[in-house]
C-alpha cells in the first residue's frame, strides 16, 4: 500500500512540475556526487520555468570535505556556480563562487542542520557584490509513506546594502526511489524584503541526486 501511495505521489509531482499552476513557477534540479577518499565531488544543474519557458538556469561544480574526525557531521564546501538569467536582451551570466560550512545535529525524532554560506556575485556588467546566507533546516526521522518531511528557512544578508534582502522558506519531503536515488519535492517561497513592499515568489521544485 505504501509503495502504491509513493508511486502516486511521485507521478503527481511529475505532472505538477511539468505544468504551470496558478502563480507557481517550476524548478528542476539534478545533482551528481562521486567520492574519492574523504572528498566528495559535486556536479549540479538547475532549470527554472514559467509555463514552458526557461527563464533561469545554473550549473555548479564543487568539493565537499567532511570534518568527522574533528566534529561529527561537520562539512566544508567550496563551489562555483554559473547562473544564467533570461531577459529581453538575451541571457546574462553571473558567476558565484562560495564557501559553505554546515553542521547536522541529531536529536530525538528530528535532524537539525545549520548552514552558513558566503557567496560572491560576479555579474556580466563587471559589478561585484557579496552576501551571506544563513539557513536552518529541520528534517523528520519519522517516515510518512516512506518520505521524510522537512522545513527550512534561509536569510540572505547583502554586505553592500548592509541589510537582510531575502527570505527563503521551503516545505517538502525527501524520499528514495527504488534504485536508491535521493529525491526531494518541496514548495519554495522566496520573499524580497524590500522596505516599501515585500515581493513574494512561489515555486515547486523537484530535485534528484545521484
Amino acid at each position: 500500500m505504501k509503495n502504491k501511495v509513493q508511486k502516486f505521489i511521485f507521478s503527481l509531482i511529475i505532472i505538477i512540475t511539468s505544468n504551470e499552476i496558478y502563480a507557481f513557477k517550476n524548478n528542476e534540479k539534478i545533482q551528481f556526487t562521486t567520492k574519492n577518499n574523504n572528498l566528495n565531488f559535486v556536479i549540479a544543474s538547475e532549470n527554472r520555468f514559467k509555463s514552458d519557458d526557461i527563464y533561469y538556469r545554473q550549473y555548479e561544480i564543487g568539493i565537499n570535505y567532511p570534518f568527522n574526525f574533528l566534529i561529527e557531521d561537520l562539512n566544508l564546501n567550496f563551489n562555483l556556480k554559473y547562473a544564467y538569467t533570461k531577459s529581453n536582451n538575451g541571457w546574462s551570466l553571473e558567476k558565484r563562487p562560495h564557501i559553505q560550512i554546515s553542521k547536522i545535529f541529531s536529536i530525538p525524532n528530528i535532524y537539525i542542520e545549520l548552514r552558513t554560506r558566503h557567496e560572491y556575485r560576479l555579474k556580466s556588467n563587471n559589478q561585484e557584490t557579496a552576501r551571506n546566507r544563513m539557513r536552518i533546516k529541520v528534517i523528520s526521522k519519522n517516515k510518512i509513506f516512506n518520505m521524510n518531511p522537512f522545513v527550512s528557512n534561509e536569510l540572505y544578508y547583502d554586505f553592500d546594502e548592509k541589510e537582510l534582502t531575502t527570505n527563503r522558506l521551503e516545505v517538502g519531503a525527501n524520499f528514495l526511489l527504488k534504485n536508491k536515488t535521493e529525491t526531494s519535492f518541496y514548495y519554495k517561497l522566496v520573499t524580497d524584503l524590500d522596505d516599501s513592499s515585500w515581493e513574494h515568489n512561489h515555486s515547486l521544485t523537484l530535485a534528484i541526486s545521484f
